[in-house]
């Protein structure tokens, strides 16, 4: 203990309840005479570029859209089976979902919207896999269901997609 005294030069306690080291208000408001202000704005600004790269916490709607999405090519996702899938009771998964202002059907269409526009802007997938990627068993239903959505047919929005 005594070389550790010795080292920083001041009492040093061991086995104690916190560990800290603890500076005298007037040692604190000394300047650092090792700091570099430039480093120090440098190092500042690489570390809010690192934070904001880190996501979000993901919301419970943004799960439920993926574990949608992921069951759809299957048909219509069920409402237990998705809320099984996050770990709730589909009584729970509903009350959290009206918390966010959504319904299951709500949100099973959103989802489907969205995967068809994404999937239409890729060119490699016909109509038809869309269709069934989307959870629709024909490609009629789907033609239908996606002008309701966007005004207009499946192939006219790829077209003015691929047109820009």
């Amino acid at each position: 203990m005594v070389a550790h005294e010795d080292w920083f030069g001041c009492p040093v306690q061991f086995d104690a309840d916190l560990d800290a080291l603890l500076f005298s208000p007037e040692t604190m408001a000394q300047p650092n005479l090792l700091g570099d202000e430039g480093i120090s704005c440098y190092l500042i600004s690489d570390l809010e570029a690192e934070l904001s790269q880190i996501k979000a916490e993901v919301t419970l709607v943004d799960q439920a859209k993926d574990a949608i999405a992921q069951a759809l090519s299957e048909g219509s996702p069920k409402m237990a089976h998705v809320a099984h899938g996050l770990g709730l009771s589909a009584r729970s998964f509903h009350r959290r979902l009206s918390e966010h202002g959504m319904s299951f059907k709500t949100l099973t269409e959103e989802t489907r919207r969205d995967l068809a526009e994404g999937l239409l802007r890729d060119e490699q997938h016909s109509l038809a896999e869309i269709a069934f990627l989307t959870g629709f068993s024909e490609q009629s239903a789907f033609t239908r269901a996606f002008k309701r959505w966007v005004g207009r047919t499946p192939a006219s929005y790829r077209k003015a997609f691929a047109a820009r």
